[in-house]
């Protein structure tokens, strides 16, 4: 009996997500000109010169696990001298607000990275003159220290929410910024060894400061998600979907051609339901499927059905429901081979399909 029920727990796929949602103000802690205006809302700075604020939320988030975070924050109504901005920071230990003024609150925070809003024109940290964005590190805010950016937004001093949210990868090690939908910047590096200090447990919390111009700056916390994806026997194992996010090319080594055909065995469909699966579980990921053949054959032809055989792939993923655009494809006959031509073993393996995930930029 339980050997039945183990096998049935392993067939299952599921994901498990560490989220939260109702917070309460004793989740966290306010320091400065920062205070709580509702539920699950702050008010960072009020619309005065010279002063900080911070919100740091108690529970550090584990960086070896993928995230979400979705936050609404308005930056005040005063567009045109409207000051400083917000950050968005990450330390992996529970942090002070940092230096008013262009300093948001940030500047001064060793080992932290930090996502900045910024709204103020300063020429000296080479700015940009419009409300912009990017990804900060250690406590600098002089963009040519940026690990992104910085790139322009539209007016966000618009006395209106707009939604933030955060993207975390770690098998890719990438973190995605999006403003209202839209992907604004993306940054590819070992945070946890290269900032944190080797320390995954980080603590994330938002700043924000006015100095001789101000506004007003409010969040609201809509999600944060800690997600544990538990990979079952019908899907590509943890090393394959590592290379998959990473953008290594995968061969789908269960699809199978015989030679001179592009149709594909009924056992090859467990393959591509797992590749299926993996696309339907990473919405935002595109894939490019190449075709390939062995040497025996005219070079015209094997090019053909190469292409053929990639065309099959798509066309079978198109059926089960995934949208053309996110899929392309093309033939090289036998110009790329993995094997030896000189057996049949090996010229089976160059009978293959090769998978590339990347994600498009906005």
């Amino acid at each position: 009996m339980q050997k039945i029920i183990l096998t049935f727990i392993a067939a299952l796929l599921f994901l498990v997500s560490v989220a939260q949602s109702g917070f309460k103000s004793e989740d966290f802690r306010i320091s400065g000109a920062a205070s709580k205006i509702g539920e699950s809302c702050f008010q960072l700075v009020p619309d005065e010169q010279w002063v900080s604020g911070s919100i740091w939320h108690k529970q550090a988030l584990d960086f070896n696990l993928p995230f979400e975070m979705e936050l609404k924050i308005m930056m005040g109504c005063n567009d045109r001298w409207g000051a400083d901005g917000i950050v968005l920071a990450f330390v992996p230990y529970m942090a002070r607000t940092g230096y008013t003024g262009e300093g948001m609150g940030f500047r001064g925070l060793p080992h932290s990275l930090g996502i900045e809003i910024d709204t103020y024109y300063n020429t000296h940290l080479d700015d940009l003159e419009s409300d912009h964005i990017a990804i900060m590190a250690n406590g600098y805010l002089h963009h040519a220290s940026s690990l992104a950016g910085p790139v322009a937004i539209p007016n966000i001093e618009d006395c209106r929410f707009h939604l933030l949210k955060i993207i975390w990868s770690p098998s890719s090690k990438q973190i995605e910024v999006y403003i209202d939908g839209k992907m604004k910047l993306s940054y590819k590096g070992d945070v946890v060894k290269d900032i944190f200090m080797g320390d995954s447990k980080i603590y994330w919390g938002i700043t924000a400061a006015t100095g001789r111009y101000t506004n007003k700056h409010e969040f609201c916390l809509e999600k944060i998600e800690n997600k544990v994806v538990t990979v079952s026997e019908k899907d590509f194992d943890i090393v394959t979907k590592r290379n998959l996010t990473q953008g290594q090319i995968v061969s789908l080594k269960g699809v199978e051609f015989n030679s001179g055909s592009s149709s594909f065995s009924d056992n090859s469909t467990e393959e591509l339901d797992k590749l299926y699966r993996f696309l339907k579980d990473n919405p935002k990921h595109s894939i490019s499927v190449s075709g390939h053949t062995d040497s025996s054959g005219n070079p015209s032809t094997n090019k053909a059905i190469s292409e053929q055989r990639a065309k099959a792939v798509a066309d079978y993923l198109k059926k089960r429901g995934i949208e053309a655009d996110r899929i392309k494809y093309g033939g090289y006959g036998g110009k790329y081979p993995t094997a030896s031509n000189q057996t049949e073993a090996g010229r089976k393996q160059n009978r293959r399909v090769d998978i590339y995930v990347y994600v498009p930029q906005a």
